[in-house]
């Protein structure tokens, strides 16, 4: 998207929820502390010692993120560029 890094900018997932589609910030903030939980619960006391089963948990579920953000944002939104 070539945003500067240095410079303030609105395009995390937890801005576009709370922002474009009006969420309750304690409600954004709230399903992102579930689901870290559930996901930190699941590593720590499921998976355990087995590396490989844990990074590819860590890669699935970071797909499912990006699965997510392209269903809810939409592929123009987030590809778009923001270079002026």
């Amino acid at each position: 998207r070539k945003e500067n890094i240095f410079k303030a900018h609105r395009s995390h997932f937890y801005q576009y929820l709370a922002n474009q589609l009006k969420w309750s910030h304690l409600y954004v903030s709230s399903l992102y502390m579930v689901i870290q939980v559930i996901i930190n619960c699941i590593l720590v006391f499921i998976i355990r010692d087995v590396v490989t089963l844990a990074l590819t948990f860590t890669i699935l579920f970071g797909v499912l993120f990006i699965i997510a953000r392209f269903l809810v944002e939409g592929k123009d939104f987030l590809l778009k560029s923001t270079k002026d």
